[in-house]
């Protein structure tokens, strides 16, 4: 089974004046609702803002050697209710950015989301993005070239709300950790992250009747809003206040798409105008201060899986101090806009990136129906008249993963980088079936080349609904797999080794629950990752660099766990080799996942 990679592609506007951003969608960017995660949608705002910063604002400043960088002061998000019918896994989603205000001291980016089945925004942003010193963090102005070739000073000025006066009763307060997943490359809190944070905390309020809406999870966004203060480091313990605006009774992966599209339009938007950027005040990537999201109502009835949203990106305000990216949303079966956002960037300093780990073994996955869809395929073209007791297993048994390994190529690292051509190409295949259980192996290739980038193998286990336990494959399913001989060694988590164990405290959120609301299988290499991170900057494996490169990763699951449980992490030195770490996922006494990391040669500072 195959399946396309993610990939961003962008374009400048015929007239030059917005960078257009293309997204693809895929099944691990939608949450247990079916609807794309507002996060998501931010960072990918996020990305075709850094994007457009080349072709929009570089262009005219040139190089810059005043010690200068830039935030996002304020982004808000509009989702229309077409959004919700429109944005599907499988479609794209076009996002236009354009600076749509420029003053002496900020500038303004909107941003127009369609998918490219329809002409109709589906969503719409705006950013105000502001320069600072990087030395006093004191607003600067702009380059003139910038302010003379841009400035909209004496026109209506996007209007940016102020912080929250009073907190009414009830308020209700959830606390997180901030963690290394969580952070950017300047090693603050990734602005999508403070919204999955509140979407984290409205659900779990809801659950305990804080708020008179209940299951918010499920409930359509229909705009957000988000004004950055100050910054969060990794480790740092956050409070979340949530109350319900009175006013007001009527999102966190869109947020991350629009992010995605800000970072792709920072290079034709940007940086052919203000040029090449020394070390100390590159453009290369961004803090967002603010963004805000507006909604049509037909966002709502657009915005659906398997179809295409345009997002399209482009610088909106430039001032002497601040700089806005502002989106139109659109979808690809109209011209109508269904959302506008607007963002608020600042510069920061590139740094190496590459595929979060997690993020890998999600797209190295098939869903339980898809894997009875695939296991029933091949039964079916030897015996036609199996079609019925191939739907009644559909009906009556689930999937559940008992072992997943990953094998990571050195390519892995060196090719899939920002601004590469990162499109793969992921097989994925049924290798041997057993009485209860198969093997499922799978590979990701870059598509250009047919270099293998991960090789995955995994166990999985046919479950009764009913009695949930394992249950018998059908026999004219077995016979239409050949056994497989010799069989793959599944390398199968040891015990942590007696000696000094450390341990890392972690609550499963609801963003991190799949369709069975248990906890993602590829929440727990976030979470061992998490942990190492953090022990790595406490000393506690000194052998290991913080950017460590994973060579292999093998996981055994033992229990579930469920929104708001706490875990725990135990973590241990591999006595029997010195370049890898054990782990052992508990929730209080039961052991819940034993995982591996193994890591290559070159991260180690030095043998055990």
């Amino acid at each position: 089974m195959a399946n396309s990679g993610v990939k961003m592609k962008t374009r400048l506007s015929e007239d030059g004046t917005k960078l257009v951003a293309t997204y693809e969608l895929h099944p691990f960017d939608f949450d247990r609702s079916g609807r794309l995660q507002v996060w998501t949608f931010l960072r990918m705002l996020e990305f075709a803002r850094i994007a457009a910063i080349g072709p929009l604002i570089k262009q005219h400043t040139g190089t810059q050697s005043d010690g200068s960088t830039a935030f996002v002061r304020y982004q808000e998000v509009d989702f229309a209710p077409r959004y919700y019918t429109v944005v599907k896994p499988n479609t794209l989603l076009l996002m236009s950015v354009g600076i749509s205000y420029v003053g002496r001291s900020s500038l303004f980016y909107d941003y127009d989301i369609r998918s490219d089945a329809s002409e109709t925004s589906i969503s719409h942003s705006t950013t105000q993005m502001v320069r600072v010193n990087r030395k006093t963090r004191r607003p600067i102005t702009w380059p003139d070239t910038l302010i003379d070739k841009m400035s909209k000073e004496g026109q209506d000025r996007p209007v940016v709300p102020d912080p929250f006066k009073a907190r009414p009763d009830p308020v209700f307060a959830c606390k997180f950790i901030v963690n290394n997943s969580d952070i950017d490359v300047r090693q603050h809190t990734n602005q999508s992250v403070y919204l999955r944070f509140g979407l984290d905390a409205a659900a779990t309020g809801s659950r305990k009747n804080i708020s008179v809406l209940k299951n918010i999870v499920f409930w359509p966004i229909r705009k957000v809003s988000l004004l950055y203060q100050k910054e969060a480091l990794v480790g740092d313990e956050l409070t979340v206040e949530v109350w319900q605006d009175q006013g007001r009774v009527q999102g966190w992966t869109f947020l991350r798409m629009l992010e995605f599209a800000r970072a792709a339009a920072i290079g034709p938007l940007i940086k052919e105008r203000v040029g090449t950027q020394n070390k100390g005040s590159t453009f290369s990537t961004a803090f967002v201060r603010y963004q805000e999201v507006d909604f049509s109502p037909r966002y709502y009835t657009v915005v659906k899986p398997n179809t295409f949203v345009i997002l399209s990106v482009g610088l909106g305000y430039v001032g002497r101090s601040s700089l806005f990216f502002y989106y139109d949303i659109r979808s690809n079966a109209s011209d109508d806009v269904i959302g506008h956002s607007l963002t608020q960037i600042v510069r920061v300093h590139k740094k190496t990136r590459h595929l979060k780990l997690w993020i890998l073994a999600r797209m190295l996955v098939l869903r339980p129906q898809e894997v009875l869809i695939l296991l029933g395929a091949k039964a079916q073209l030897r015996n036609p008249g199996r079609l019925k007791a191939i739907a009644e297993l559909l009906k009556t048994c689930n999937v559940f993963l008992r072992y997943r390994e990953f094998r990571i190529q050195p390519e892995f690292y060196t090719k899939l980088r920002p601004g590469a051509d990162t499109t793969v190409t992921v097989t994925l295949w049924i290798s041997h079936v057993g009485k209860t259980s198969w093997l499922l192996e799978g590979d990701m290739r870059l598509a250009s080349t047919g270099e293998v980038l991960c090789h995955c193998l995994g166990q999985a286990v046919l479950m009764s609904m009913a009695i949930r336990k394992p249950t018998g494959i059908p026999e004219f399913i077995r016979e239409a797999f050949p056994p497989k001989n010799p069989l793959p060694r599944l390398h199968v988590p040891m015990p942590l080794n007696p000696g000094r164990i450390y341990r890392h405290d972690l609550v499963a959120l609801p963003s991190d629950s799949d369709i069975n609301e248990h906890t993602n299988f590829s929440t727990y290499i976030r979470f061992c990752a998490d942990a190492t991170a953090a022990l790595v900057r406490e000393g506690a494996f000194p052998f290991l660099k913080e950017e460590m490169k994973v060579k292999k990763i093998s996981l055994l699951f033992q229990k579930e766990t469920r929104e708001g449980e706490n875990v725990t992490v135990e973590s241990a030195k591999d006595l029997g080799r010195s370049h890898s770490l054990d782990f052992q996922v508990k929730r209080g006494n039961d052991d819940i996942v034993k995982c591996c990391f193994e890591f290559f040669d070159d991260d180690i500072k030095s043998k055990l």
